[in-house]
């Protein structure tokens, strides 16, 4: 018995560190995200096609496809972020591109960055769960 609260233990120090180092990715991806936000300059993309892939399940997902004009010339981009209920072909998105580099794009709302927190949150949580009730456990 003795064994098994050890594991439990151990198991809720590596889910709190994997939690923390998710943590970190979180907090560096966001700050590169609000930097970006406060130079890039803002337009209009019109979503004009679909990347599709199927996920593990075999059901489709959808990366949509962006097409933005700055100084006449027209862009094309792939969001890197594939979703099941993709915004409607032909539909507006705002976009914020980079002045010096107009096909560096980032999306005024970034639902990637909300995933990776609350993957981070998920795990610092339950590894804090784990590592005390094994603790708890040890004692007893």
């Amino acid at each position: 018995m003795q064994g098994q609260r050890s594991n439990k233990f151990k198991i809720g120090i590596v889910i709190l560190i994997i939690g923390l180092i998710i943590g970190v990715i979180f907090v560096v991806m966001l700050v590169n995200y609000i930097n970006k936000r406060k130079v890039y300059v803002e337009t209009t993309a019109i979503v004009v096609d679909y990347d599709e892939r199927f996920d593990s399940e075999g059901f489709y997902l959808y990366a949509p496809i962006y097409e933005y004009v700055v100084d006449g010339i027209t862009y094309t981009k792939k969001d890197s972020t594939y979703s099941s209920n993709p915004p409607a072909i032909n539909s507006e998105v705002k976009i914020k591109y980079n002045k010096d580099d107009p096909g560096d794009i980032i999306l005024e709302k970034d639902n990637g960055l909300i995933v990776v927190g609350i993957c981070a949150f998920g795990f610092v949580v339950a590894g804090i769960v784990f590592t005390i009730s094994g603790k708890r456990e040890k004692m007893a």
